[in-house]
């Protein structure tokens, strides 16, 4: 009798749950016949209903046979040479996707950039490399897909450096900053609504987001339904956007709004150029001290 043994159904399981993901998402994932070159499928970028014709190749590893190592912070996986060899000379983008059989999670790393960070690691004496996910930073979500898009623009890079917490104090690390910052989102809005005025009054929490020719560009993922703002916005048309894709000034704007945003927060005010902390603040409990 024929069997289906577990790493046959937990291959399954994780190209299930990849397809699943981009799917969910608007993008369209399509299964490939295995060939020697390691590579399971492909993703197309969607832009709402809009079809792109730009497609990234895609790899999926699960089950702990690849795990090297794991902790609270980072996962390393073992990846035969020869894939990423063939990997780093095909026209075509490629994404190391990685299905955690115990906690169901996604990772994915773009592994011609990364061997562009790590520049030695094909030169390694050994049939297997390692590659190390952030945890954090590699998790795939929706607010990946924007990054996705720029690795295939080929707009990305993860060699710039970047102030990181380590959990435990602040110090200068090389990993990308981009991973930490927030998306960018825009939709059409609503009715006759072409100004944050028409917005903002009705809002109970406060979000940084610009209105320009009936379109709502914010930092806030407005396809949450917990987003007060999508409330203002056509929730069909939603679309993670670069930074690239809308101009400086409105991106300035939302800087600027954001660093009002913190500022209230933490009981500053703002005053000829310079944040502060008002008395009031100042003489209290925490900010009080005696010798």
């Amino acid at each position: 009798m024929l069997k289906r043994l577990p790493g046959d159904q937990l291959e399954e399981e994780s190209l299930n749950a990849v397809a699943s993901f981009f799917n969910s998402q608007s993008w369209e994932f399509n299964r490939q016949t295995r060939d020697k070159s390691g590579i399971d499928g492909e993703v197309e970028v969607v832009r709402g209903i809009e079809r792109t014709g730009r497609f990234l190749k895609c790899q999926v590893k699960a089950g702990t046979t690849y795990i090297s190592s794991e902790n609270e912070n980072t996962l390393r996986i073992k990846v035969e040479k020869k894939y990423l060899e063939h990997w780093s000379r095909m026209t075509a983008p490629v994404l190391l996707l990685f299905y955690h059989p115990v906690t169901h999670e996604l990772f994915w790393r773009a592994i011609k950039e990364h061997l562009d960070l790590y520049s030695n690691l094909l030169k390694q004496g050994t049939e297997a490399c390692v590659i190390i996910f952030d945890k954090d930073q590699d998790r795939l979500t929706a607010d990946s897909l924007a990054l996705i898009e720029q690795v295939e623009a080929k707009k990305f890079s993860y060699s710039a450096i970047l102030i990181e917490p380590s959990r435990s104090e602040l110090g200068w690390s090389n990993w990308f900053p981009i991973l930490k910052f927030p998306s960018l989102w825009e939709a059409p809005t609503t009715a006759a609504i072409d100004s944050r005025s028409q917005i903002a009054p009705y809002l109970e929490c406060d979000y940084t987001f610009v209105v320009q020719d009936h379109r709502l560009i914010t930092l806030s993922n407005i396809r949450d339904n917990g987003c007060e703002l999508r409330k203002f916005v056509d929730t069909t048309r939603i679309l993670p956007i670069m930074q690239e894709d809308i101009t400086a000034p409105l991106f300035v704007e939302l800087l600027n709004q954001t660093l009002a945003l913190l500022a209230r927060q933490r009981e500053m005010l703002y005053q000829i150029g310079k944040l502060y902390f008002p008395s009031s603040v100042l003489k209290s409990e925490p900010f009080h001290t005696s010798v």
